[in-house]
C-alpha cells in the first residue's frame, strides 16, 4: 500500500531541463581538452560561471555544450546573414550561447543579452616592449659589415702599396743611403711596419708625420687622405642620424598612432568586435 503522508519516502519527479549550450573557444574563457578516455571536456572562465549559477539553482537545470562549426562568434555578412553563435541561437539549434561575446547595436537586435559578466568598455591595445641592447660596439652599426672588411682591406692594401713604392723607388731613403750623411738627422725610412703606422695616423687629427720622398709614395697617401676624409665625413654623418633616429622611435600609444604607422603590420580577427569597429 502507498502512504500518502509518507513525504520522506515520495519522489521528486520534477523534470530538470536540459539546454543546449554553443560556444566559441577563446583562452582563457573557453578551452576545449581532451581527457584521458578521449572525452571532450571544456574549461575556463565561462565553465567556472555557469557552474556556479548551477550551485545556485541546484537540480533545476542541465546543459550540452558544442562548439560552433566556424567557431566565430557571430558577424552579419553584406547579405544580412549572421553567422557563429549568433546563427545558431536564431535558428534555434542553441538555446543559450556562452562566450566572451561582446555586445553589439547589431546583435542585440536579434538575440537578448544578459547582463555583461565582463566589464571591459572599448579597444585596448597591448604591444611588446623591445629593450635597447646595450654593446660595447654600438659604434660599430652605423656602417654595415661589409663596409667595415672593405675600408680594413683598403687600409692594408694602402700600406702594402706604399712599401712597394718606397722599397724599389730610386728616391725613396731605402734607395739613397749615401745621402744620410747629409740630414742633421735620422729620416723615416718606410718600412711595412712603418706603413701600416702612417695609414692608420693619417685619419687623426695628429696626422701622419714625415711624408714618403718618391713622388709614387706621395700620390699613395694624398689618395688615401682624400678617402679616408670620405669613409670618417660619412660615418660622423651616419653615426649622428642613427642615433637621432633610435631617440625619436615613440612607441605606439592608441589606435591614431597604430593607423598613422606603417612598419607594423596589423589587421582585427574576422567576425569580432574589433573588426565592427575598424
Amino acid at each position: 500500500s502507498l502512504n500518502i503522508y509518507d513525504f520522506d519516502g515520495m519522489t521528486n519527479l520534477s523534470a530538470v531541463t536540459v539546454y543546449k549550450i554553443v560556444t566559441a573557444l577563446q583562452e582563457p574563457f573557453m578551452m576545449k581538452e581532451i581527457d584521458e578516455f578521449g572525452n571532450e571536456k571544456y574549461s575556463g572562465y565561462c565553465i567556472d560561471l555557469i557552474e556556479e549559477i548551477r550551485k545556485l539553482v541546484p537540480n533545476t537545470f542541465e546543459y550540452e555544450i558544442y562548439t560552433t562549426p566556424d567557431n566565430s562568434f557571430g558577424f552579419m555578412s553584406e547579405n544580412g546573414q549572421w553567422n557563429g553563435m549568433i546563427r545558431e541561437l536564431i535558428e534555434k539549434r542553441a538555446d543559450i550561447a556562452l562566450g566572451s561575446l561582446t555586445v553589439l547595436a547589431e546583435r542585440e537586435n536579434v538575440v537578448d543579452f544578459t547582463i555583461a559578466y565582463y566589464d571591459l568598455v572599448g579597444i585596448a591595445i597591448m604591444m611588446k616592449t623591445f629593450k635597447t641592447p646595450t654593446s660595447l660596439f654600438k659604434f660599430l652599426t652605423a656602417m654595415e659589415n661589409d663596409v667595415w672588411l672593405c675600408i680594413l682591406g683598403s687600409y692594408f692594401f694602402t700600406s702594402i702599396l706604399i712599401w712597394m713604392f718606397d722599397k724599389w723607388s730610386p728616391y725613396s731613403l731605402h734607395n739613397i743611403n749615401w745621402k744620410l750623411n747629409e740630414v742633421s738627422f735620422p729620416p723615416r725610412k718606410f718600412n711595412l711596419i712603418e706603413c701600416l703606422w702612417f695609414c692608420i695616423t693619417s685619419l687623426t687629427p695628429q696626422g701622419g708625420g714625415e711624408l714618403p720622398r718618391n713622388l709614387s709614395g706621395k700620390l699613395v697617401s694624398a689618395t688615401w687622405w682624400l678617402f679616408g676624409f670620405l669613409i670618417i665625413s660619412s660615418y660622423t654623418a651616419n653615426l649622428a642620424a642613427f642615433l637621432t633616429v633610435s631617440r625619436l622611435d615613440t612607441p605606439i600609444e592608441s589606435l591614431d598612432d597604430l593607423f598613422k604607422q606603417y612598419k607594423i603590420q596589423y589587421a582585427p580577427v574576422n567576425g569580432s568586435a574589433t573588426m565592427t569597429y575598424f
